[in-house]
């Protein structure tokens, strides 16, 4: 569900931002346009499914099953994210 969501706010950014600059119209797509696609796939990824990914399945389910206290979650959360987002 959510790939599909994504490649279709991807598309309306890709053909905003290639209309607003160039005056190219959509019938074919561009060299411009396919690396302005994967660009926009990758910040997508990076800074929206990344995140929320890691902070409610990848850091804390680990975490639970090696026996941590649910209240330290949180902090566990906080120290990890950072570094797993420049990595």
């Amino acid at each position: 569900a959510f790939f599909s969501e994504a490649t279709v706010h991807g598309e309306t950014l890709v053909q905003q931002v290639a209309s607003s600059t160039s005056g190219l119209g959509i019938e074919e797509e561009t060299m411009e346009q396919r690396l302005l696609r994967t660009f926009i796939s990758i910040l997508l990824e990076q800074f929206l499914v990344c995140p929320i990914f890691y902070s409610t399945w990848d850091i804390p389910i680990p975490a639970l099953l090696r026996g941590t206290p649910l209240s330290q979650i949180p902090r566990q959360i906080q120290s990890k994210i950072g570094p797993l987002l420049v990595a």
